[in-house]
């Protein structure tokens, strides 16, 4: 595999004879991004082919989050409290901020966002009792039960729906809403098929660009004259070229033709991409998520425990993340439901005494499997189960390059070992539904993620939580080393008490661990390509802290620079 990429890309370099330097293009922001293809496209948030690259750059969160300082960056909101029971919280709004068809921005337009946004089953309204707008200017969200995620998902989440466009909705969704005070998934159809079948031409946000045009290879925005703080943005337009694939970025990167994207990329094209253009540099901060292989629970041989441990002593992982993430970390020595690198703000030294360690070490997984009565055919060098069966895996893996790459290199390795196992790369549309059916052994897939929260809470949830993929996936029962693990999240996600929150996330950890549903391979490191002095300049040094805003909201992060000022136009 790492040779036809490799040859691909010696392809394109060799075709960089049509690849000519123009003048360029002076305020301009490139970047490169997905959308649905006109005339499916349309500026309906809600419905499918609504929300794409460009919507970070329409649509405004009340603030962005950086979650390593737990510094909010105020968007549309100007200020913030919360009562002393953690159940109230109040946002002052920002005046003088208007939609782009000129209509004047109010409280009322955040409360119906997330009324609307009820009709999606929100995640904010598992715990959000209502919200409520004593003037045009303050918006309060009334809590069920305090949690400190309460206060990200309320200030971080896109206000995308004026309630001169969508308010019409408003009254009906409370009317469901009071009658599913549990937040169930709303039954009666009517008020959410007439919301989607809404399709304006373009969408109307209070960000600080407008569309312009949409085709199938071209977004162009252009600064939006009424922006609340136009005077911190230099950058008078985005254009977003059409992603494709990793390899036609590469060629863009290689052309100059964008300022500011992320492919995943083997190294030897990296270090081609920075020497043919010394104007381009490549940033890697974590992305905060651990990549590798979820068991199937459900299914043999890896239902056994001791299946599991032997898979992951015979990975050897630093080998896995050079091929498919040689930018990434390795990960080969526990797998806790946390990326390695913020372990240390959880655990220290003597936590991982209690921990089972998955070191490569391929005597080991020998040793544990003819103990649990597993047994080699030498001479040909295969592997029987108790039941006297070959020992076989289905590895399914979503169409993406780079885990396609682990997928391939963990199959050899387990292959070589005297497992037989093969891949099976699924569609990304079909992926999940793949997953949920339990139609493999092993998934190669993310695991432990932090995304934009920041908190360990968020990762367990997707390996514990009912209907969550990894969940789906493994399918592990709820009661797990004598602890009832849906209760754990739940402290988990209410506790305010840092002594409490510590010793919950290591049970966790633990749980994880020792049962092994996952086993991580590397942490992911994201490839920010950035081109600084032709269109613009001002991208933040490596140790900046504003990077730990990235994870979970790579397009936002663009955003988020130029509206700060941070990322200026190119005089």
């Amino acid at each position: 595999m790492r040779k036809i990429i490799n040859l691909f890309f010696l392809l394109v370099l060799l075709n960089l004879t049509s690849c000519t330097v123009k003048d360029p293009e002076k305020g301009v922001f490139y970047t490169a991004g997905t959308w649905d293809i006109p005339p499916a496209y349309h500026g309906n948030p809600w419905a499918p082919g609504g929300m794409n690259t460009a919507s970070v750059y329409i649509y405004e969160p009340l603030f962005d989050y950086i979650p390593t300082s737990g510094v909010y960056i105020p968007r549309l909101g100007e200020s913030f409290k919360i009562t002393k029971d953690n159940l109230i919280l109040t946002v002052k709004l920002k005046k003088g901020v208007f939609w782009h068809d000129g209509k004047r921005f109010s409280s009322s337009d955040v409360r119906t966002t997330f009324y609307t946004g009820y009709l999606k089953n929100m995640e904010i309204w598992k715990n959000l009792k209502d919200i409520v707008c004593p003037d045009e200017n303050t918006v309060v969200f009334i809590w069920k039960e305090a949690s400190p995620i309460n206060i990200i998902r309320a200030l971080t989440e896109r206000i995308t729906s004026p309630v001169h466009i969508f308010g019409q909705w408003v009254d009906l969704i409370g009317e469901m809403k009071n009658k599913n005070l549990e937040g169930n998934e709303i039954k009666d159809q009517r008020i959410r098929e007439v919301l989607y079948k809404y399709r304006p031409e373009l969408p109307v946000g209070t960000g600080p660009f407008r569309i312009k045009k949409v085709t199938s290879s071209d977004i162009i925005l252009e600064k939006f004259s009424h922006y609340h703080d136009k005077d911190k943005v230099s950058i008078n337009k985005v254009h977003i070229v059409r992603w494709g694939t990793n390899q036609v970025v590469w060629s863009y990167l290689l052309c100059g033709d964008v300022d500011g994207v992320t492919p995943a990329c083997p190294y030897d094209v990296s270090r081609e991409i920075l020497k043919k253009n010394k104007h381009i540099h490549l940033f890697t901060p974590s992305d905060k998520s651990e990549y590798g292989l979820i068991y199937n629970c459900k299914k043999k041989p890896v239902n056994d425990l001791a299946m599991r441990q032997a898979i992951a002593h015979i990975l050897d992982r630093d080998m896995i993340r050079q091929i498919a993430c040689t930018y990434g970390d390795t990960v080969d020595d526990y797998s806790t439901g946390i990326p390695k690198s913020s372990r240390k703000e959880w655990f220290d030294e003597s936590f991982y005494k209690s921990l089972t360690l998955y070191d490569h070490n391929l005597s080991k997984a020998e040793h544990i499997l003819l103990k649990n009565g597993y047994r080699k055919n030498k001479e040909k060098n295969y592997w029987l189960t108790s039941e006297n069966k070959k020992v076989s895996l289905d590895i399914i893996v979503p169409d993406l390059n780079d885990v396609i790459l682990l997928a391939e290199a963990a199959s050899g390795q387990l292959n070589k070992f005297g497992f037989f196992s093969e891949i099976r790369i699924v569609p990304l549309d079909l992926y999940g539904t793949a997953v949920k059916n339990s139609e493999f052994h092993l998934a190669a897939d993310i695991g432990p993620q932090l995304s934009k929260y920041g908190h360990p809470s968020f990762s367990f949830n997707c390996f514990y939580k009912e209907g969550e993929l990894i969940q789906s996936a493994c399918g592990l029962p709820s009661e797990l080393m004598g602890e009832h693990i849906p209760e754990l999240i739940k402290k988990l996600d209410k506790t305010f008490d840092p002594v409490e929150e510590k010793e919950l996330v290591r049970k966790l950890a633990r749980i994880t661990n020792e049962t092994l549903p996952f086993i991580s391979c590397y942490e992911k490191r994201i490839l920010f390509f950035t081109l600084d002095g032709r269109r613009v300049t001002g991208w933040p040094g490596e140790n900046d802290d504003i990077w730990n805003s990235a994870p979970g909201n790579l397009e936002g992060f663009y955003c988020t620079l130029i509206v700060t000022g941070r990322l200026k136009a190119v005089n």
